[in-house]
């Protein structure tokens, strides 16, 4: 058997339970799969299908290039100056673990309903690992072959491992 063909049974499992869950529930509660491809042909034909993924997109989008952005800087800042990254790698941890479903409330109390508050929340689940992972890239380069570049001439900035 293929591994395409496996997939495929997973997938046609997956949408098996997917049905058997929607009917075991009260009607209107948990959409079935029928019913969810019923609503996508509605939107599909109204138009409305096409500006709802757009809108979802464009969350998705800016929440990940900030988490991008601002990972990167801060798991660079951390990794290059280790008393910092020392100082600050706890509370990273912390937030780390900290389930992002806690901060759901207050991020609607402080930014409301709108398109900040959902980038923000996409934002906090994509920040974490980009630091962490940043930081910890940083930490295990071979020091070996920073102190090489620096002799070729590459400034601290220029040795960094990208």
């Amino acid at each position: 058997m293929s591994v395409a063909f496996a997939r495929l049974g997973v997938l046609a499992a997956l949408i098996a339970l997917w049905s058997l869950v929607a009917a075991s529930m009260p009607q209107g509660l948990f959409a079935s799969p029928a019913e969810t491809l019923a609503a996508a042909k509605v939107m599909l034909g109204e138009g409305r299908l096409y500006s709802a993924i757009l809108s979802s997109l464009q969350v998705y989008l800016a929440g990940t290039v900030l988490a991008a952005v601002f990972g990167i800087a801060l798991g660079l800042v951390m990794g290059g100056l280790p008393f910092f990254g020392r100082v600050v790698d706890i509370f990273v941890y912390a937030l780390a673990a900290t389930p992002r479903v806690a901060f759901i409330p207050l991020v609607i109390v402080i930014l409301g309903l709108g398109l900040q508050a959902k980038v923000f929340i996409v934002f906090l689940g994509a920040v974490m690992p980009v630091i962490l992972n940043t930081y910890a890239g940083v930490r295990a380069a071979d020091r070996d072959l920073i102190e090489m570049a620096r002799a070729a001439g590459r400034g601290r900035a220029g040795s960094l491992p990208m």
